[in-house]
């Protein structure tokens, strides 16, 4: 058998490390080798991007060769093309990913970052249009919490996340960034939203959010979903074109969060939450509606 393979235009390579699950995919043709091929398989990585990933000048095959590579404090350059690996993210380590055009038009990045109990380290994506992880299949080890979505932080620990002028155009069933009982911060600025079917931001839990000067465009829900136990958020100067502004949502444990909005009426939280213990900045301003 061959040892690549292309699948919906993405490169795949024969290898130990995550594997895809073709069960969903098996009426659809691989192209292996140039040979048309139709069936199941196992242990496919992504592999090879259509663009070049490089640091301090130096090229990689992959980008998480790069990331690899970056050490404690570095800038990955991305060439144009898309990227669409799954990222495991290193300890501690203070990296930026960013188009080296600086046009977010020309780099497409549709993979995901993840790690769980990420400790420290902050990770910067800029100027880049994200589209979200295959809403169809979990990252690896299984992970269904991560489904579809970006950048994951699972019980993160003190790491730092920041997506700077990049354009979200989500596929269907996916979302930009979800955490889970997180000790993590989120910085969220000058973005533009075009497309999603869900919330792309869930707050399960990170202490510090901001997100400010961003245009929400073409969203189906809330442009942010707030629940569980959780820190501030700070959701001031967007442009906000969808359902719900902010929704704080019922859950077994939402309370302790602190939010500043100049959100307006497009404010809501799920009645039966206990509202004394989340402290907004306009309470007057905020609708109750019931839990969907």
């Amino acid at each position: 058998m061959n040892d690549h393979a292309v699948l919906r235009g993405k490169a795949y390579v024969k290898g130990n490390g995550v594997t895809i699950s073709t069960t969903a995919e098996s009426n659809r043709e691989w192209a292996l080798g140039g040979t048309q091929w139709t069936g199941k398989d196992t242990g496919w990585d992504v592999k090879s991007n259509s663009g070049q990933a490089t640091v301090n000048g130096t090229a990689y095959a992959t980008l998480q060769e790069a990331v690899d590579a970056a050490g404690t404090d570095a800038v990955i350059k991305l060439g144009a093309g898309e990227y669409a690996e799954e990222i495991t993210l290193v300890e501690g380590q203070n990296i930026t990913l960013e188009s080296a055009s600086g046009d977010p038009t020309k780099v497409v990045f549709s993979g995901r970052l993840y790690k769980k109990n990420l400790e420290n380290g902050k990770i910067v994506v800029k100027n880049v249009t994200i589209t979200g992880a295959d809403a169809t299949t979990e990252p690896s080890p299984s992970e269904n919490y991560a489904v579809g979505t970006a950048i994951y932080d699972h019980y993160g620990k003190g790491a730092s996340y920041e997506i700077d002028g990049c354009i979200i155009d989500l596929e269907d069933g996916c979302k930009l960034f979800k955490s889970w009982h997180s000790e993590s911060s989120l910085t969220v600025k000058n973005c533009k939203f075009v497309n999603s079917t869900v919330a792309p931001i869930q707050l399960n839990g990170v202490t510090t959010n901001v997100i400010e000067n961003n245009e929400f465009l073409g969203i189906a829900e809330a442009a942010v979903v707030v629940s569980c136990e959780g820190g501030s958020l700070v959701f001031n100067n967007n442009t906000v074109a969808s359902t719900y502004g902010i929704l704080v949502h019922k859950n077994w444990s939402t309370k302790n969060w602190n939010i500043t909005t100049d959100c307006g009426s497009n404010a809501y939280h799920n009645t039966g939450i206990d509202w004394s213990a989340i402290t907004v900045n306009n309470p007057s301003a905020w609708t109750a509606i019931d839990p969907e």
